[in-house]
C-alpha cells in the first residue's frame, strides 16, 4: 500500500475541512440547512412541524380528516388570527358588524363552496372550535377589506403584491425560478407566528398541494402542487376597480381547487379562462419551463407572456394595451410601476446568473428605506404613509419542489423542501 506523507496528509485534511466549511456556509446562505424544521406533533397521518418561526402542517386523508388535523394542530393560532384579522380589524373598529358580514360575504361564500372544501372547513371547525361561519370570514379577510377599502387604507393605499419569474437565458440552468411579495396591512407583518405552509395530501386521487397563508385561511393566493405548477395572485384593483362581486364564488377557494385538479400548465390556463374571479385580480402561473400572467377581471381575462425570452414581471396594473388603460405612477397606485421597473432592472442586471441565492438577493432589495427615500427594489419592508407593507415573501423552484419563505424584519429566508412532504 502506498504510504501517505504526513505533511501531505495534514495538507489534504485541512483542504478538505476548508472545502466542507465553504459548502456549509454556502448552504446556510441559501437556507439549505434542515435543522430548523422540528416535528412538534402527530395526529393520524398528519404531522405538525415548526419551520423556524412559521408553521408547517402536513395533512393526509380525506378532506374531513385533513381538516380535523389542521384544526387540532393550529387551534390556538386559528383563534388568534380570527381575533386579530376579523374581530379587531372589522368589528371593534366599527368598519362593519358580524351580522352585516355574514349577509354580505359569509353566506354566499359558504353556499358556493365545492363539497370537498366544505368537508375541509367542517373538519377544521370541529377540532379548532371556531365555527364554519367564522372560518369563512377569516378565509376572506382580503375580500372583506375590499368591501370597505376606503376605511381600511384611505385614498392612497390598497393591498398589492409583486411577482417575478425568470427562466431560459436568465437562470443558470434555464429552469424557472419564481419570486413573490405578499403586500397587505402593516400589522400582518407581525402575524408571522400564524404564517403557515399547509401541505394537503388527499386520498381521492387529487394532487398534493402546498399553500402559503395564515392559520385558518384554507383557500390560498400562493402555492405549488406536486405536478410542479406554481400559482400566485396579485391585486388588479388599480385597473379593474375595487369592487367585490356578490354573485360569484370566492376566488381564493377556487384557486385551491385549481391546485387540486390541474396536472399541466395548459390545463391550468384553461381553468383560469373559465372561472371568473369575484374581484379584479392578476394571476401568475409557472412550471419549470415557462410562466404566464393573466390580467383577470370579473368580466374579462387576457393573457400576458414574456417579452424578453425568460422574464415575466407583474405588480398591480393591467399592462396589455387591449384594455385601453394608462399605466399610472405614484402612491395612488402603490408605486406599482416603480416596483415593476425595479424588478425588470434587477433581472437584467443578473441575467444569466440568477439562481435561488440571487433571487433572494433581488427580493431583499427595498422599494424605499425607513425614511421614505426611494431605492431600487420591490419590497416594502417599512410603513410609509397609507401604504401597505410586504408581509411575507416566497422564492420557489418548481422543478425541485423547493421554497424559501421570509417575513421582513422577523425572519431570514426559511428553506422547505416540499418533495419530503409531497411524496
Amino acid at each position: 500500500m502506498r504510504q501517505i506523507n504526513s505533511q501531505n496528509f495534514v495538507a489534504m485534511f485541512f483542504a478538505t475541512i476548508v472545502m466542507l466549511m465553504s459548502v456549509i456556509a454556502f448552504g446556510k446562505g441559501l437556507g439549505l440547512e434542515n435543522g430548523s424544521i422540528k416535528l412538534k406533533e402527530k395526529k393520524g397521518k398528519g404531522r405538525y412541524y415548526k419551520a423556524d418561526k412559521i408553521n408547517l402542517v402536513v395533512l393526509e386523508g380525506n378532506y374531513k380528516e385533513m381538516g380535523r388535523q389542521y384544526g387540532a394542530f393550529l387551534k390556538k393560532e386559528i383563534h388568534s388570527m380570527y381575533e386579530d384579522a376579523i374581530e379587531n380589524t372589522f368589528f371593534k373598529t366599527k368598519v362593519t358588524s358580524y351580522e352585516k358580514l355574514k349577509e354580505s360575504y359569509a353566506d354566499r361564500t359558504w353556499n358556493s363552496l365545492p363539497a370537498r372544501l366544505k368537508q375541509l372547513f367542517m373538519g377544521v371547525s370541529e377540532t379548532s372550535g371556531l365555527s364554519t361561519e367564522k372560518l369563512v370570514m377569516l378565509n376572506g379577510y382580503i375580500s372583506v377589506a375590499i368591501l370597505h377599502i376606503g376605511k381600511m387604507f384611505g385614498p392612497k393605499g390598497i393591498g398589492t403584491c409583486s411577482f417575478m419569474a425568470v427562466w431560459n437565458d436568465y437562470t443558470t440552468n434555464g429552469k424557472t425560478l419564481v419570486g413573490r411579495n405578499f403586500d397587505w396591512l402593516y400589522k400582518f407583518q407581525n402575524y408571522f407566528p400564524y404564517l403557515t405552509v399547509a401541505v394537503y395530501k388527499p386520498n381521492d386521487g387529487s394532487n398534493s398541494v402546498a399553500t402559503l397563508g395564515y392559520a385558518g385561511c384554507i383557500g390560498t393566493y400562493t402555492g405549488l402542487n406536486d405536478k410542479k405548477l406554481f400559482l400566485d395572485l396579485n391585486s388588479g384593483a388599480h385597473s379593474g376597480g375595487c369592487v367585490l362581486y356578490d354573485n360569484k364564488a370566492s376566488y381564493k377557494n377556487e384557486i385551491l381547487s385549481l391546485f387540486l385538479d390541474a396536472t399541466n400548465l395548459k390545463g391550468l390556463e384553461n381553468r383560469i379562462f373559465t372561472i371568473r374571479p369575484d374581484w379584479a385580480t392578476i394571476v401568475n402561473i409557472a412550471n419549470p419551463d415557462k410562466a404566464y400572467t393573466f390580467e383577470n377581471a370579473p368580466f374579462k381575462t387576457l393573457k400576458r407572456t414574456s417579452e424578453n425570452n425568460g422574464l415575466l414581471v407583474a405588480t398591480n396594473q393591467y399592462r396589455l394595451k387591449n384594455w385601453g388603460l394608462p399605466l399610472r405612477s405614484g402612491p395612488g397606485v402603490t408605486y406599482s410601476n416603480k416596483r415593476y421597473d425595479n424588478l425588470v432592472s434587477l433581472a437584467n442586471k443578473y441575467k444569466g446568473n440568477i439562481d435561488e441565492k440571487i433571487m433572494m438577493h433581488i427580493f431583499d432589495q427595498n422599494l424605499y428605506d425607513k425614511n421614505g427615500k426611494f431605492l431600487n427594489g420591490p419590497t416594502k419592508t417599512y410603513l410609509i404613509g397609507e401604504q401597505d407593507v410586504t408581509d411575507y415573501q416566497i422564492i420557489c423552484n418548481p422543478d425541485e419542489y423547493k421554497i424559501w419563505v421570509k417575513v421582513p424584519l422577523h425572519t431570514d429566508w426559511i428553506f422547505i423542501d416540499l418533495s419530503k412532504y409531497f411524496f
